[in-house]
C-alpha cells in the first residue's frame, strides 16, 4: 500500500499547480479543477480515479485535523459531480496477454521435462496444476501435503523494514477472506510433488535453493526468463493461476468447486478477473455458423 500511494502521489500531484500551492491557499474550486483536469489529461478510468480519491481524502482529512485547511473533504466529495462519461474506458484485456494457451503450456511443459527439471521449474508446473498464488507456492511445507490435497494456510508477505529495504516473511494467514482451503490435486500434481520431494525431502519449505526458501518473485522471474527463451509472450506467475481458473471453468467444473480451489468467496470474482475465452477463432466461427443455419 505504501508503494502504491507513493507512486500514485508522484503520478498525480508532481508538477501541478496544486502541488506548488501552499496548503492554506488551496480552494475547493482549485481542487475540483485539479481533479477534472487530472481525469481528462491522464485519461483515468473510474478505477484509477478511485486511487486518486483515496489520496485526496487522506491528505485533506489530515490537513483539516492539523488546521492547514478549512475544506471538509467528506462534504466536498459528496457534492462533487463527475459524469461517468468523463472517465476513460478500460481496454479489453486480451486472452493471449492474460493466460497461457494450450500450445504455450505444452511448449513450457516439454521444455522443463526434457531439459530443466529444477525445483523452481517444478514449482511452475505445479502452479499450472493447482492455481496457487506465487506467495502460497513459496510458503508450502511438506505438512501441507496430505497425499491427495494441499492445505493452503500460509502466504508470503512483503513489507519495508526500518532500513527501508523489503522484508519477505511467511505469514500464518491466507491472502483473502476466503480463509484456509484444501486444494484437490490432479494425478499430475501428485506426481510433481513426488519429484519435488525427491529433490528436497527434508527442507523447512517445499521450495528451497541453497538452503533458503524460494521467494514468490523467484517463480515469476524464472517464468518470464523461460518465456523469452522459448519465444512466448512473457507472463507473470499470476497468469498461471488465471490459466488454471480458465481451464476449470471451460471444463465445466462446478462453480462452488472453482471458487473453493481458487480461494475466492464468489464465482463472480473468478469469472470477471480470472476467466478468459481461449477457444480458437475457427471454433467460434463454427458456433456462429451453426446458430445461424436455418436449413
Amino acid at each position: 500500500s505504501y508503494d502504491r500511494y507513493k507512486t500514485d502521489f508522484e503520478r498525480f500531484f508532481k508538477d501541478t499547480k496544486i502541488y506548488n500551492t501552499k496548503f492554506k491557499y488551496i480552494t475547493e474550486d482549485m481542487l475540483e479543477d485539479f481533479i477534472k483536469t487530472s481525469i481528462h489529461d491522464k485519461k483515468l478510468t473510474a478505477k484509477a480515479w478511485g486511487g486518486l480519491r483515496i489520496l485526496i481524502n487522506g491528505i485533506f482529512k489530515y490537513a483539516k485535523k492539523k488546521g492547514y485547511t478549512n475544506i471538509s473533504i467528506t462534504q466536498f466529495m459528496g457534492d462533487l459531480d463527475l459524469s461517468n462519461n468523463i472517465f476513460a474506458r478500460k481496454k479489453k484485456v486480451k486472452a493471449e496477454d492474460s493466460i497461457f494457451s494450450n500450445t504455450e503450456v505444452s511448449i513450457l511443459t516439454n521444455y522443463i521435462n526434457d531439459r530443466e527439471l529444477s525445483i523452481i521449474n517444478l514449482g511452475i508446473l505445479l502452479a499450472f496444476e493447482t492455481g496457487l498464488r506465487a506467495g502460497e507456492l513459496s510458503s508450502l511445507t511438506w505438512s501441507d501435503f496430505n497425499g491427495k490435497t494441499l492445505s493452503i494456510n500460509k502466504t508470503e508477505i512483503r513489507y519495508r523494514g526500518k532500513d527501508g529495504k523489503y522484508v519477505y516473511e511467511v505469514s500464518d494467514t491466507t491472502k483473502t477472506a476466503a480463509g484456509e482451503r484444501e486444494v484437490i490435486l490432479s494425478d499430475n500434481a501428485i506426481m510433481l510433488l513426488r519429484k519435488i520431494r525427491s529433490i528436497n525431502a527434508f527442507g523447512e519449505y517445499m521450495f528451497m535453493r541453497d538452503g533458503k526458501r524460494i521467494k514468490a518473485k523467484g517463480f515469476t522471474t524464472k517464468l518470464v526468463r523461460m518465456c523469452k527463451r522459448l519465444n512466448i509472450s512473457p507472463k507473470s506467475a499470476h497468469k498461471l493461476r488465471k490459466t488454471y481458473a480458465t481451464k476449470l471453468i471451460d471444463g465445466g467444473v462446478d462453480e462452488w468447486l472453482v471458487t473453493d480451489q481458487l480461494g475466492h468467496t464468489d464465482i463472480s470474482t473468478s469469472k470477471k478477473y480470472y476467466y478468459f475465452h481461449r477457444k480458437e477463432e475457427e471454433y467460434d466461427r463454427e458456433q456462429i455458423q451453426k446458430a445461424l443455419n436455418y436449413g
